[in-house]
């Protein structure tokens, strides 16, 4: 069971932006700079993946009743 390097890295993203997301927290609700630029770097490939995965019918879309 081999992962994809897509899935690899999806997973890494996620994985640091739940790091910074602590960070934060533990610096009083406060990003450095830095941690803001990369938290807001992380969001935009996180943001295009989710729109890949949508484009590409990988989220499952619930019908209404």
């Amino acid at each position: 069971n081999t992962l994809t390097p897509t899935l690899i890295t999806e997973m890494t993203v996620l994985q640091e932006m739940k790091e910074l997301k602590e960070t934060f927290k533990r610096q009083h609700f406060m990003f450095t700079p830095e941690q803001k630029q990369r938290y807001e770097a992380l969001l935009l490939i996180r943001r295009a993946r989710v729109k890949e995965m949508y484009e590409n019918d990988l989220v499952y879309k619930s019908t209404a009743k």
